[in-house]
């Protein structure tokens, strides 16, 4: 829903590591050569071996699909970006769960995660890999409108609209935790408060009575996949959280910051 990470439909795959990406992990079998020995075995009175021969091809096509899928998304993502050398034993397992992937969403996701690791090797652990090969589409789905209502580890439960079962199950994936959570506001009818920065940008409030907001934390894996599932500048997901929150709290103001100093800033927008 929040990706906006463009998916080209030809493009040159030039550097070494997405080569070996679109020929697959060290190790695994040539399809070619396996389909080959198949195909010389089949006879056209051997039907069971003809659909295992059918099988395999398309499971080895469906598996390059995937890969190449992922190395245009990651050669577009890094295009003109200087790249570091990618850890081997890494890149063999990143490619084993590419080729597990199923839908557009995922292999975006394993393209923006290939997109990290290239331009900054470690940014993306195999913990959280493997999370992300586990979990299914819906829930990666969840956390990406939770990543597109954060900010810094915040995600604030209002503007998100989850349901308590929807919140559980990205408890349960450990991307978030703390559904029980407050962030307090202690203030005056007229006064502008600060409830938080990320970098530059951030969210503010003016508020007819001191009150409360419901907020999850994103867990250290939450954040590390809040770079892949809203891959979005902090104003941006300020203001949509501004927007949504200002629709649920008649009487309240709602404001986007930009930091001007260390312990100040000031009001680009107001909602």
């Amino acid at each position: 829903m929040y990706l906006s990470i463009e998916t080209p439909t030809s493009s040159p795959v030039r550097p070494a590591v997405l080569g070996r990406l679109v020929a697959g992990p060290e190790g695994h079998d040539a399809p070619p050569a396996f389909a080959t020995d198949l195909m010389g075995a089949a006879t056209g009175s051997d039907a069971l071996l003809s659909r295992a021969v059918s099988t395999q091809l398309r499971e080895f096509a469906r598996r390059q699909t995937a890969r190449e899928t992922v190395a245009r998304i990651a050669e577009h993502a890094t295009r003109g970006r200087t790249q570091a050398t990618v850890d081997p034993a890494w890149m063999n397992a990143f490619v084993d769960h590419v080729e597990r992937a199923h839908g557009d969403r995922a292999l975006t996701l394993w393209g923006m995660v290939l997109a990290g690791e290239m331009l900054s090797p470690g940014s993306f652990s195999v913990h959280a890999m493997r999370l992300l090969a586990e979990l299914p589409s819906r829930t990666i789905g969840l956390f990406a409108t939770a990543a597109a209502h954060s900010l810094n580890d915040v995600v604030f439960q209002e503007a998100c609209g989850f349901s308590k079962p929807e919140a559980v199950a990205l408890e349960a994936a450990g991307l978030i935790s703390g559904g029980g959570d407050t962030f307090n506001l202690p203030m005056a009818a007229t006064s502008l408060a600060t409830v938080t920065m990320e970098g530059e940008h951030g969210l503010g409030a003016s508020l007819p009575a001191p009150t409360s907001f419901g907020v999850y934390v994103l867990s250290p894996v939450g954040l590390e996949w809040r770079r892949l599932a809203s891959n979005e500048p902090a104003l941006t997901r300020a203001r949509r959280i501004a927007q949504a929150l200002a629709g649920r709290r008649p009487g309240a103001r709602f404001h986007v910051l930009h930091a001007v100093a260390p312990d100040g800033a000031t009001v680009l927008e107001t909602i």
